[in-house]
């Protein structure tokens, strides 16, 4: 370590500094003295899912595929762990395969919800209309 001058408040101040960012894992150094950063491989925890097409409407018998972007509370889909489960409310009304493909059973309306793999309490529905 270099000879430091700590005299009067900025000099504390500076020895305050130095011991945090040493209990933080620096040298001590100026050079070294930087904020860590986060690890690059950390993934982002879902905040919320949107799907696609947002108010679907098919005949009985038809099929819609639907899609979900996971979005991390920035509002981002990067990084973010994108795997959901599909899961029809209405199973009377339609089904829904593992891959989000909807078939139409019956005339009415119902839901399909995606859930978030990584995160369960992160969900979104959408309503879908099966018509005759």
């Amino acid at each position: 370590m270099g000879s430091l001058k700590l005299s009067g408040r900025a000099g504390r101040v500076r020895w305050l500094a130095m011991i945090v960012a040493i209990g933080c894992g620096a040298s001590g150094t100026d050079s070294e003295a930087t904020p860590s950063t986060q690890p690059s491989d950390v993934t982002p925890v879902p905040a919320s899912i949107v799907i696609q097409p947002a108010a679907p409407t098919i005949a009985v018998g038809a099929t819609v595929q639907l899609s979900a972007a996971v979005l991390s509370s920035a509002g981002s889909s990067a990084h973010v762990d994108q795997s959901v489960t599909w899961h029809s409310l209405s199973p009377s009304r339609m089904s829904v395969s593992s891959s989000g493909l909807v078939t139409g059973l019956s005339a009415g309306q119902g839901t399909i919800n995606a859930n978030s793999v990584q995160t369960s309490t992160v969900f979104a529905g959408v309503t879908v209309t099966i018509t005759p």
